[in-house]
């Protein structure tokens, strides 16, 4: 990816900024907590190409996240992962209830051959109106955060509840689409012994296509 002239501009203002702060052997240590790691130079005024070393100052990555964000995260949000050991937002793993983070937590996904991606079944949707996934199911463990938002008008509201009810339709019949291509019937009988409340086992019934819910219902 070919860098405009303004990035090119920034990344060279901040490697003379960091020469600076070695030459000058400028405390390495977080302004606001202390901490000494993942420290990140940073500019009081913000303006970049100002690397006068009053200008200059360290913050950790959590706290300059809390700095970018100051709306809703604080940095008692943030714990250290257990994978990584690095302080990260992080949620308890699905799968042996460690504090994980986002990056370490689609590792362990891959590693164990997890598709943290994958919509579960049956569908089911988040707050948000997504699918959920292993990751959503994460990601909701995390710390939730109050950020000022914009107010939509009535329309928006109508347009946005109309367009979420079509997109959760389209991901349940590709769902319905994968399983019947997929997964044998005999499977997807197992699948539906294994729902032990009657709502899920009405939802699991009602996102098949209606020859698989016939062949499942015959089963029984």
């Amino acid at each position: 990816m070919v860098k405009s002239e303004k990035e090119r501009i920034n990344n060279n203002a901040r490697k003379w900024a960091k020469r600076i702060a070695i030459k000058t052997k400028m405390t390495t240590i977080c302004e606001e907590c202390n901490s000494e790691e993942e420290l990140i130079l940073c500019f009081k005024d913000t303006n970049i190409q100002n690397a006068d070393l009053k200008n200059l100052y360290y913050l950790c990555k959590p706290c300059n996240e809390v700095r970018k964000f100051p709306d809703g995260r604080k940095r008692e949000d943030y714990t250290r992962c257990d994978m990584c050991k690095k302080f990260r937002l992080c949620a308890p793993n699905l799968f042996d209830e460690q504090k994980i983070c986002e990056t370490c937590f689609h590792s362990y996904s891959k590693e164990h051959k997890i598709d943290d991606h994958r919509v579960l079944f049956p569908v089911k949707f988040t707050p948000n109106g997504f699918p959920e996934t292993f990751s959503r199911i994460w990601f909701y463990g995390r710390p939730k955060f109050d950020f000022k938002k914009k107010e939509p008008s009535d329309e928006e509201k109508k347009l946005g509840e109309e367009f979420r009810k079509e997109s959760q339709k389209k991901v349940i019949l590709e769902v319905a689409n994968h399983l019947h291509d997929n997964v044998p019937i005999e499977e997807i009988k197992k699948m539906y012994e294994q729902v032990k409340d009657e709502e899920t086992q009405k939802m699991f019934l009602a996102q098949l296509l209606p020859e698989d819910r016939n062949k499942l219902l015959n089963q029984n």
